[in-house]
């Protein structure tokens, strides 16, 4: 039996009708992983964002502490062109200590130093009573400066009398270093 007019006609319909659901499931499809794409795109935009947001924040937060750690450090470095006020703070801890002294020598060298810094080299001498210079070398050990003492020896050298009693005196030679800034 031969297909009728009508059966092909209806054929030929749902055929049309298929290739136009099929060309309309295509383009549905096409619209709808161009959305996931924008989407996962964004998506990645916004972790991008993020993370370079999350970046700033960590080396803002690293520079306010390497700022505040610096200031810190300096507290205990003698600054550039600031020898004369070590001096003066020299001459403070001689006096405190109650010892007679004489800085011998000051010398400036970037040898064993660290980049940026020098080592200010003091040589210096004192003479009082064993307490004394007990005091002054404390004093001096911790003074809140990058002080090195290299070496000191003490030795008697005389004695006095107070009220019947002997009051022995001793002298000091100490070497030490400080660090300082280095000068422009």
């Amino acid at each position: 039996m031969l297909p009728t007019k009508r059966t092909i006609a209806g054929f030929v319909i749902m055929l049309a009708l298929a290739a136009l659901a099929a060309g309309a499931f295509i383009a549905l499809r096409g619209m709808f992983l161009g959305k996931v794409s924008s989407v996962v795109s964004r998506k990645a935009e916004i972790a991008l964002v993020i993370g370079k947001t999350r970046a700033l924040s960590a080396m803002q937060t690293s520079l306010a502490d390497s700022a505040s750690n610096a200031a810190a450090l300096a507290a205990y470095i003698v600054p550039q062109n600031g020898i004369v006020d070590f001096i003066t703070t020299l001459d403070s801890i001689i006096a405190t200590s109650g010892v007679k002294a004489d800085v011998g020598s000051i010398g400036v060298t970037a040898g064993g130093a660290p980049a940026g810094m020098e080592l200010v080299d003091v040589k210096a001498s004192a003479t009082g009573a064993w307490n004394n210079i007990e005091y002054f070398l404390t004093l001096l050990e911790t003074y809140p400066l990058k002080i090195d003492i290299r070496s000191a020896s003490m030795r008697q050298f005389s004695s006095y009398t107070v009220r019947g009693r002997q009051v022995p005196q001793w002298s000091l030679d100490v070497e030490f270093t400080v660090l300082k800034l280095k000068d422009n």
